[in-house]
């Protein structure tokens, strides 16, 4: 949710300060938040290292454990589609 709420308000209220109409920034705010294939990339190669770190006892604990990881994949697939949707409501609007 955090991330959501920065993604609209950070993105859109810089894109507002470009002399842009309220609709439009809200517009690049959500869209901004259709990010996850970097962030599914980054957290799947952060939860194999951590498996390989631990299997050499280099750790102790893991560096992103399973549910860790499972809320980033559901906050990358909730950030997707709802970033999606509000931008293709955008465009009708637009």
């Amino acid at each position: 949710m955090a991330a959501i709420i920065d993604n609209v308000i950070g993105r859109g209220a810089r894109y507002a300060l470009l002399n842009r109409n309220f609709r439009e920034s809200l517009n690049v705010g959500f869209g901004m938040n259709g990010r996850a294939a970097v962030e599914i990339v980054v957290a799947s190669i952060v939860l194999n290292l951590s498996a390989n770190l631990l299997s050499t006892n280099v750790i102790s604990e893991p560096l992103l454990t399973q549910y860790q990881f499972s809320a980033l994949i559901l906050m990358a697939f909730i950030t997707t589609y709802q970033g999606h949707s509000v931008h293709n409501q955008g465009q009708h609007r637009l």
